[in-house]
């Protein structure tokens, strides 16, 4: 049997070449879509929220393993989340946690204001 290709076939290495492509288009959609998702301040509000229903920042322990399984699962999807974010916009990621940090302030702010300002009920 020859080693040469013949007309209208593909050897291995072609179709890894094309496949490798493939993958590289693929990755090159995914970053282009989370950078744009992550340069406006809604998107990076959103992303915010998935990282925080993935349970990112919560423990996880639970006395049923499965459960914690289940937890632990979510919070890997969470954490491949912040992982893209900081390696295709590093520069958003940073400023999407400046921007959570300052929500977070302000909202701390409001519900003082709003504390300091709810009568307290007289006992009689």
């Amino acid at each position: 049997m020859s080693d040469r290709v013949h007309h209208g076939q593909t050897s291995d290495e072609e179709v890894q070449a094309k496949l490798a492509r493939l993958d590289q288009k693929v990755d090159e959609a995914w970053d282009h879509r989370l950078s744009h998702v992550m340069r406006s301040s809604q998107g990076r509000a959103f992303v915010w929220g998935l990282v925080l229903s993935a349970g990112l920042y919560e423990g996880d322990f639970e006395p049923d393993a499965n459960r914690t399984y289940f937890l632990e699962g979510r919070r890997s999807v969470g954490l491949d989340l912040m992982r893209e974010t900081q390696r295709v916009c590093p520069e958003h990621h940073v400023l999407m946690i400046q921007e959570r940090i300052t929500e977070a302030a302000l909202d701390e702010k409001l519900r003082a204001a709003i504390t300091n300002h709810v009568p307290k009920s007289r006992e009689d």
